[in-house]
This record gives structure tokens, sequence and C-alpha cells, in this order.
């Protein structure tokens, strides 16, 4: 009887520690590193950065900013990584002005309307856009600001 409760403390204790888990950063990051959150506000600096800052915000839906483009939408976003270490962004455009992107705009270049990005994670507040699930080359990079 000793040892079965012994052993049921210590799977108490082990379970109990690895249940928490808890989360830092406002919900950004949990302890295992694979589960991301979009919510925020992101920037990235184009090709033409000098006067060129493209800007996605997510919370219930999405807006992107583009030197004189904006777009508003409704997004899926896969908070848990695919085998290759990337996270799902569906994205489905409602509407936008029709204005002009930056040079280089990972939005408006490489995805037009609806469609899905993949992002891979530098860090909490750090992310690279790629077209495809696994492979290619980055469309920009954007830091949480």
């Amino acid at each position: 009887m000793k040892k079965i409760g012994i052993g049921l403390l210590t799977a108490s204790v082990v379970l109990g520690t690895v249940g928490c888990g808890g989360s830092s950063g406002g919900g950004n990051t949990v302890s295992d590193g694979t589960t991301r959150s979009i919510t925020g506000t992101w920037t990235a600096e184009t090709s033409d950065s000098v006067s060129c800052i493209e800007t996605w915000v997510f919370g219930s839906s999405y807006t992107v900013n583009s030197m004189n483009y904006d777009a508003e939408g409704t997004f899926s976003f896969a908070t848990s990584e695919n085998t290759d270490g990337r996270h799902a962004l569906a994205l489905t455009e409602t509407t936008n002005d029709g204005g002009q992107e930056c040079t280089d705009s990972p939005y408006g270049d490489d995805l037009p309307g609806d469609g899905t990005f993949y992002l891979e994670y530098s860090g909490v507040d750090a992310f690279d856009v790629y077209t495809s699930s696994s492979g290619g080359t980055s469309v920009g990079a954007f830091t949480r600001t």
C-alpha cells in the first residue's frame, strides 16, 4: 500500500508540473515553444524601407497597411507548428482601397486577396513569411511592435 501511495504522489507532482505549463509575454508562447499567437501589430521593412513600412494587425480580424494600400479581412491562424516548424495563416480579404502597396510587399505581391501564408517564428516577437508550408525563400520578415 505504501508503494502505491508514493507512486500516486509522485505521479501527481509530475503531472501537476507538466500540466501547469503557463505562458509568458501575454500568451505568445508556452513551455513547449511550438504554440504561438498572431495577435498584435507586426511590421516589416520592405526593400524600399526608407519610405515604406508594411504593417499587419491581428485581433478579431486583420488589417494591412502598405504605403497607400489598406486592406481588411478575416483570418484563421494555426497556433501549432506543422512538421516543418511553420504556422498556417489563411487570409480572406473583405475590403481594400486599391492603393499602391510597398515595393516587395509580402501581402500585395505574394498573396493578392485570399490565400495562405506560412509563418516561421524565430522568437516570440519575430517571424518570416513563406508562400509554402516547407522550403522556399522568405518573402518578408516581421517583428511585433
